[in-house]
């Protein structure tokens, strides 16, 4: 992917020719260290890593069980939530097991504002059935018709 989209943006595709009105000044192009996908793009037009070194604070006062490392991939996520969340597009967050993600967005749920979201944690396993997803969504279906 890194390799194909860097060839297209700098005009070196035959097959998907670059047009004369497109141009990358210095602080678009893409930083050669690594991989497109190890950067993100600010509004300022600029490439930062996922994860800035400011990005990195722990409460002092927390119990080390509800402490949430920051990562380049729960830096990732969290940008991915705040942009789908402002645009209410909904997100499906896929990956291998033990990977964080259930915890990643439990973290970041839990700090939305309790005025405008009312948070409904379901937890599903390999063993959670179809059944038991209709039964859990029925439930919840009940549960705002009563609110």
């Amino acid at each position: 992917m890194d390799a194909l989209l860097r060839k297209i943006l700098y005009g070196g595709d035959e097959d998907n020719p670059k047009s004369k009105r497109f141009s990358l000044n210095r602080g678009q192009m893409f930083p050669e260290k690594q991989t497109i996908l190890d950067y993100r793009y600010d509004e300022v037009e600029n490439f930062w890593p996922w994860l800035k070194s400011d990005d990195v604070s722990l409460p002092t006062n927390s119990p080390v069980t509800e402490l949430m490392v920051p990562t380049k991939e729960t830096s990732c996520i969290t940008y991915w939530l705040d942009f789908c969340l402002s645009k209410s597009y909904p997100i499906l967050l896929v990956g291998p097991t033990g990977t964080g993600k259930s915890a990643t967005i439990y973290n970041y749920m839990k700090e939305l504002p309790k005025e405008k979201y009312l948070l409904n944690v379901v937890n599903f396993s390999a063993r959670t059935s179809a059944q038991q997803v209709s039964i859990i969504k029925l439930i919840n279906l009940l549960l705002l018709l009563l609110k």
